[in-house]
């Protein structure tokens, strides 16, 4: 998992052609949907879509709780149909890089399927999770479990010595950057992807 590879640009070439995307939701059912939604480019940092969207659903309390968005902060926002297209052009053809990919893109599934929208990537073959990825390089094994312990986004960045300063955990944009930022600190440790 580690590489002895001193080349800061061609370590970092690695995340050329990926995007990082987070999202937001209305809470964490089958029926719920995203209500934030943001990709950043993976090599630059490049803030590449955010967007917060009015859901065909109510944002549970519970949601509401963790990430602040409100129905009323909704409201007169796009909904996810008027945005769909743009997204896909932005995610088609690149390495989708998710903190907690499983959920991020189980969200982006039934939300475009609530709306009947096709979609037209493969997010399981696209897909690098870097909560897996992260777990794995943290190395606390679960005997119980069978797998290796998974760490919050924060807490990664907090392990890695990871700047946070000025990002707000679970604002989709902000998860992103901070994904951005715990990505290449490792790759410059010498992990490999």
């Amino acid at each position: 998992m580690k590489n002895n590879n001193n080349n800061n640009n061609e370590t970092l070439n690695e995340l050329k052609n990926g995007v990082i995307i987070d999202t937001e939701t209305t809470g964490l059912s089958y029926e719920d949907e995203a209500i934030q939604i943001a990709v950043i480019d993976a090599y630059t940092g490049d803030t590449l879509f955010n967007e917060i969207l009015k859901p065909s659903v109510k944002i549970s309390e519970g949601a509401s709780n963790i990430h602040g968005i409100t129905n009323a902060d909704v409201a007169d926002k796009k909904t996810y149909p008027e945005i769909h297209h743009e997204l896909m052009n932005i995610l088609k053809d690149k390495k989708l890089f998710i903190y907690n990919g499983n959920f991020d893109i189980r969200i982006l599934e039934q939300t475009a399927c609530k709306y009947q929208l096709e979609l037209p990537i493969h997010f399981e073959e696209q897909m690098f999770c870097v909560m897996e990825w992260y777990s794995q390089i943290w190395g606390d094994y679960s005997d119980y479990h069978q797998s290796y312990v998974w760490q919050k986004l924060t807490s990664a960045c907090r392990q890695q010595n990871v700047e946070t300063s000025g990002l707000t955990a679970h604002d989709a944009l902000s998860d992103c950057i901070m994904t951005q930022r715990l990505i290449s600190t490792l790759l410059l440790n010498g992990y490999e992807l």
